[in-house]
């Protein structure tokens, strides 16, 4: 019987297993995964972990629940044999622990739709950084297109206005010209018409000294 005893005592003994689930293990696994929740939130807004809060509160409160139960049955399990007892607390945790390793495979499904969802989002963002780049490399080649036209226009402006200024000097230099001409035409129009009364009175001047020298010969000559 001491053997048996013995043998029962070791196996009852918890040295070298790791403790079963408590209240308190299931608090800190809710507090852990809200503050990731939350940390996903801040990255990637509310949106993103809208549909992932609900499964989780779920999950949490029925593995509260199942340690809840496993605590309940802990002082009715004390009465049973140390053998049984130990046989229903690794069933417990046994079960406790397959139920944590499905919430923790949950929770590893939802990071994972989380990070995919954070890489489509930081895709998106990507492309629209690069649309916003290509726009604005647009619209520094518009503007600098548009400030070479607007200087090009100051440039052609001034030409215009020294060609205006050099054809206004022209029609000074041509109105001046036709004054000139003017008078010198009036000057030879004068000295034509001199010209004329002079050729005229001279013209004049012969025939009479013509007439006197036919004349003078016939008054000079005697009579017989």
């Amino acid at each position: 019987a001491e053997p048996a005893r013995g043998r029962r005592a070791r196996m009852a003994e918890p040295r070298g297993r790791r403790a079963p689930l408590a209240p308190h293990h299931v608090y800190r696994m809710a507090g852990v995964l809200g503050a990731e929740l939350r940390r996903l939130a801040g990255r990637c807004g509310p949106e993103a972990v809208a549909g992932l809060v609900p499964p989780v509160v779920r999950l949490l409160e029925l593995l509260e629940a199942l340690v809840a139960e496993g605590e309940a049955a802990a002082p009715a399990a004390r009465d049973q044999d140390p053998e049984q007892r130990l046989w229903e607390a690794e069933r417990r945790e046994q079960a406790l622990r397959s139920r944590l390793a499905h919430l923790e495979e949950q929770n590893q499904q939802l990071l994972g739709q989380l990070a995919e969802s954070q890489s489509q989002e930081d895709n998106t963002a990507r492309k629209e950084r690069e649309v916003m780049l290509r726009l604005k490399e647009v619209v520094d080649k518009q503007r600098d297109e548009l400030r070479a036209q607007a200087h090009e226009i100051v440039c052609k402006s001034r030409d215009t206005e020294a060609l205006q200024e050099q054809l206004h000097r022209f029609m000074a230099m041509n109105e001046d010209l036709r004054h000139k001409v003017a008078v010198v035409q009036a000057q030879l129009k004068s000295a034509l018409e001199k010209k004329s009364d002079l050729e005229t009175t001279l013209l004049e001047t012969q025939r009479e000294m013509s007439r006197k020298t036919r004349t003078d010969p016939e008054i000079q000559q005697p009579k017989p």
